[in-house]
């Protein structure tokens, strides 16, 4: 079987080939892990400006906010479709909970 191995950072590594993830699956996945650190490297200001709000990120850009979770999402899967999964969606609580270290 034909494969390649694709890394993202020193976070995953993963296979691909006829039965695994396509590339293309594999850069919207890296799109999303960038815009995650992007919201732990930022997460103090993103706490001033939108506290107990959820924040979408989009290409390190806040892209939409909101109370409801499900109204978010709902928008966001509309305007974006496949894409959608490059979107990062956290909720930005007063406790902070950081997924990834900054860097």
């Amino acid at each position: 079987m034909d494969s390649d191995k694709y890394s993202a950072g020193n976070q995953v590594t993963v296979e691909i080939g006829k039965d695994f993830i396509s590339k293309d699956e594999v850069q919207r996945l890296k799109k999303k892990e960038m815009n995650l650190k992007w919201i732990s490297r930022n997460y103090d200001a993103l706490l001033s400006k939108h506290p107990e709000e959820y924040i979408a990120v989009k290409d390190e850009k806040i892209i939409a906010t909101g109370t409801n979770y499900k109204s978010l999402i709902s928008g966001l899967r509309d305007q974006y479709g496949i894409n959608f999964c490059t979107i990062a969606v956290k909720y930005i609580e007063k406790k902070k909970n950081i997924m990834y270290p900054s860097v």
